[in-house]
C-alpha cells in the first residue's frame, strides 16, 4: 500500500509539472506571436512609409527584402494547418507545400510558373520565389 500511494504522489507531482510546462509553453508561444506580429507591423509601416517617400520600391529596397525575409519567417513559424502538421518543420509540410493547397482554388496563381523554373530546385527556394512573385500581383 506505501509503495502504491507514493507512485500516486510521484504520479501527481508530475502531473502539476506537466500542467506548469504546458502554461509555460502557452504564454510563451503567445508572447512569440505577439512580437512577431509588432515586428511585421514594423516592417509593413517602415514598407509604407518608404513607398511614400520616394513613389517608388524596386527590388534593392533593403525595406522590401527584410518585408519578404519576415513573409518567409511567418510561413516557416510552425504555424498549425488544417490536417493538424505544422508548417516549417521536419515532421509536418514545409511551407511550400503549404502555399500549393492554399493557392489551389485560386484561380490565376503562379504556382505553375514557379514549377517550371529552371533555377529554382528546393522547396524553400519555391517559396521564396512564390513571395516575390505575390507581392508584384
Amino acid at each position: 500500500a506505501v509503495v502504491s500511494t507514493q507512485s500516486r504522489h510521484y504520479g501527481r507531482g508530475c502531473e502539476l509539472m506537466s500542467n506548469a510546462l504546458k502554461d509555460s509553453l502557452s504564454r510563451q508561444n503567445a508572447t512569440d506571436r505577439k512580437n512577431f506580429l509588432a515586428v511585421c507591423r514594423l516592417s509593413i509601416q517602415t514598407l509604407c512609409d518608404e513607398a511614400g517617400t520616394s513613389g517608388v520600391i524596386d527590388d534593392n529596397s533593403d525595406y522590401l527584402l527584410n518585408f519578404c525575409n519576415i513573409i518567409e519567417n511567418l510561413l516557416c513559424h510552425r504555424y498549425h494547418v488544417q490536417n493538424k502538421k505544422q508548417v516549417g518543420t521536419a515532421d509536418g509540410i514545409v511551407f511550400w507545400e503549404f502555399l500549393k493547397l492554399a493557392c489551389k482554388s485560386v484561380p490565376y496563381n503562379c504556382i505553375q510558373k514557379i514549377n517550371l523554373m529552371d533555377n529554382v530546385k528546393t522547396t524553400r527556394g519555391k517559396g521564396r520565389a512564390w513571395i516575390r512573385m505575390a507581392r508584384m500581383e
